[in-house]
């Protein structure tokens, strides 16, 4: 619906392109390998499905996901210390 909002009020034609998941998109912890992945209770399809149905409504639009560089997102979701180059 956002994705479609920023095409339906112009604001992707003066620069708004991307859209960004704040904090608590991903799951509590990280998989056994270390991987994050979404939250299944808020996407139960997931983040490729999103990005692929978002691109499939507004082709210009990119989607990005909200991350820190500490060990935690201020809601205590895990972050991207020590998994720089793999998130």
């Amino acid at each position: 619906d956002t994705a479609e909002a920023l095409q339906q009020y112009g604001l992707s034609t003066i620069g708004f392109t991307t859209l960004i998941l704040d904090d608590c998109w991903q799951n509590i912890s990280r998989d056994s390998e270390g991987f994050l992945h979404a939250n299944p209770r808020v996407f139960p399809r997931g983040m490729a499905w999103l990005a692929k149905e978002m691109k499939q409504r507004s082709p210009k639009l990119t989607l990005g996901l909200y991350t820190t560089p500490g060990r935690f997102t201020c809601m205590k979701r895990p972050a991207s210390e020590g998994h720089e180059q793999q998130d």
